[in-house]
């Protein structure tokens, strides 16, 4: 770049072409919420980021997974998953839904998101929408029987769920997705570890 900067063309530098690498790298912002007590636990235009990881593999997956890793947030490899997404992303949530329970998590659901998946045929356990019944989903949270969350947005009802549950997943130090192109990249990431464990290189 500085070669270039002073007269130098791509060519005369040989540089004619996108360089081809055999590793994928995901860059993670390290976005401390815990620190800002009050903010919205959600992806937004304001910078609250500290600092950045990435996560480097031969598979785009365990790239993404080393790089939440590194930014304090790692991808559990078993346990309860807690899924509650808007109307928007239901149909595209039911194939990871699928390919969850087959890397053996067991799936829970809020009302909305458990009919979809009882629509489409796969399992879950229900969950209660905040304050609807005891125990609710907080009380499930609380009780330490989450190992992730999925929870996605669409509008202020269900941004005002979402509020409290971030919060919660937060001050309780478990995994949160907020999107379910995250999810996607996890579930990859989980599968690419099922089948090889060993994915480590030398620089």
């Amino acid at each position: 770049a500085t070669q270039v900067m002073a007269g130098k063309s791509l060519t005369e530098l040989g540089f004619v072409g996108e360089p081809q690498i055999k590793y994928f790298a995901v860059k993670e912002s390290v976005i401390p919420f815990s620190r800002f007590p009050g903010a919205t636990v959600g992806l937004g235009p304001e910078m609250l980021s500290t600092g950045e990881v990435m996560g480097i593999d031969r598979t785009f997956g365990m790239a993404f997974l080393k790089a939440q890793s590194g930014a304090g947030s790692p991808i559990p490899f078993s346990g309860n998953v807690v899924l509650s997404v808007c109307d928007r992303d239901k149909e595209a949530l039911m194939p990871l839904a699928t390919r969850l329970s087959a890397l053996g998590f067991s799936l829970y659901a809020t009302p909305g998101t458990f009919k979809a998946l009882e629509e489409h045929g796969i399992s879950s356990k229900h969950v209660a929408k905040i304050g609807a019944l005891r125990p609710d989903l907080i009380d499930f949270v609380r009780n330490g029987e989450a190992a992730m969350i999925i929870n996605t947005i669409d509008g202020s009802a269900s941004a005002r769920d979402a509020t409290v549950i971030r919060a919660e997943a937060l001050s309780r130090r478990i995994t949160l997705l907020t999107t379910l192109a995250a999810l996607c990249a996890a579930v990859e990431g989980l599968e690419a570890r099922q089948k090889d464990k060993r994915s480590v290189a030398p620089l």
